[in-house]
């Protein structure tokens, strides 16, 4: 009679925990105010060129934009490591 080898199934050791992930916060975007300066805004005209409309502006039809307070971004925000 033939002897059958022994199989032995042996359980890998469980994965080691990942280290925790590190504390965060969020550190918000830095702003700031800046001044656009007014600008004069013209119409449109519309020409019929026999096969096509031609567009320009009309000088005839201005408009005085006023200016302007505008917030914008002086730093964007990002998350900081807390120590």
């Amino acid at each position: 009679m033939k002897e059958v080898p022994t199989i032995v199934i042996v359980n890998p050791p469980p994965p080691a925990t990942p280290p925790p992930e590190p504390e965060k916060i969020w550190v918000p975007p830095v702003m700031g105010i800046r001044t656009e300066p007014g600008y004069w805004d013209y119409g449109v005209k519309k020409q019929w060129m026999g096969d096509h409309w031609r567009y320009e502006q009309d000088v005839t039809q201005k408009t005085w934009v006023p200016g302007s307070q505008v917030e914008y971004v002086k730093q964007a925000g990002y998350w900081k490591l807390v120590e």
